[in-house]
């Protein structure tokens, strides 16, 4: 049964954030993966976000009950679930203040068994097309491109093996990211950092620049249209894994930390201080999932 079961449960959905409409599409069950000659990617006078943006995060989690209990504990985010008709599998997501901005879905739901993590979802005009672009680029292809009601996704991996999700919504997004997840993180070791501006910007199209927070520091951005994505951020010796990281802004990074691993939390890499930009800490969750906590120097992003 798909998610949404029948047409009933998209008129429900007009009650729900417009990002709900796009969460609840993630969490059909597994498809076989279908020639893009037999199911277009596109369907004809749907409205579109222009491609390249990211537009929704999903936490892909071993335990969705646990995982919700715990970022809600830490953060004070309210549990939203989508509605549903008799059918539907159950979609959870999370919002901050009136921002629906995550959905927390089981891996089991894709054929998948781990680990945890958060997903970031960048809309693409054609997934098959894009995903011949990942391949060809050097990336790396998990998930096949699987069809739903309201859109087409697949799982890749740039050539540093940091995991993001190609989708192709059919229903138009009004935002790009929402708090209080405010900017992104590429987290690459040393070794694979010339690879992934080059990959970026044959698959999404994006452009990279070097943006100097202070007179001392400087980091590589990912760009789109003008637009800064991520930043870039390499390890030494590869010391840490590869990963596209969500920031999540808090106002009392300590006070976070404390609460991060008061609930099971643990701390994957220790706090930096980032002159003008803000400081930042990698963190997991209980199940693994990882993401950076962030509070914000005086400097916009």
């Amino acid at each position: 049964m798909s998610l949404f079961g029948i047409p009933g449960c998209v008129r429900k959905l007009a009650a729900v954030a417009s990002v709900a409409v796009l969460a609840l599409s993630s969490v059909a069950p597994a498809a076989r993966a279908v020639p893009p000659s037999a199911v277009p990617s596109q369907k004809p006078g749907t409205a579109f976000l222009p491609e390249g943006r990211l537009i929704w995060h999903e936490i892909q989690t071993t335990d969705v009950e646990k995982a919700l209990k715990f970022y809600v504990s830490v953060f004070n985010w309210t549990r939203v679930d989508a509605p549903t008709v008799k059918g539907d599998r159950p979609y959870a997501m999370l919002k901050k203040d009136d921002n629906v901005f995550v959905g927390v879905a089981p891996l089991s739901a894709y054929g998948l068994t781990g680990p945890a993590r958060w997903l970031s979802w960048v809309a693409v005009a054609n997934v098959d097309e894009s995903l011949v672009a990942v391949m060809k680029a050097g990336g790396l292809l998990e998930k096949a491109p699987v069809n739903h009601l309201v859109g087409r996704v697949a799982f890749v991996g740039d050539p540093a093996q940091a995991r993001f999700a190609l989708v192709r919504p059919h229903f138009r997004q009004p935002f790009v990211f929402q708090a209080p997840v405010t900017w992104h993180g590429l987290m690459v070791g040393e070794a694979d950092a010339e690879k992934v501006a080059p990959f970026y910007r044959d698959v999404l199209g994006w452009g990279e620049a070097v943006v100097d927070y202070s007179l001392r520091k400087s980091l590589p951005v990912l760009t789109t249209e003008g637009m800064r994505v991520a930043s870039v951020h390499v390890s030494p010796g590869g010391t840490t894994e590869p990963a596209f990281l969500p920031f999540v802004q808090v106002e009392d990074l300590r006070a976070t930390l404390a609460r991060f691993a008061a609930g099971g939390g643990t701390e994957v890499v220790p706090e930096e201080a980032i002159e003008g930009f803000g400081k930042v800490v990698r963190v997991a969750d209980p199940q693994g999932a990882g993401l950076m906590l962030f509070q914000r120097a005086g400097q916009n992003l």
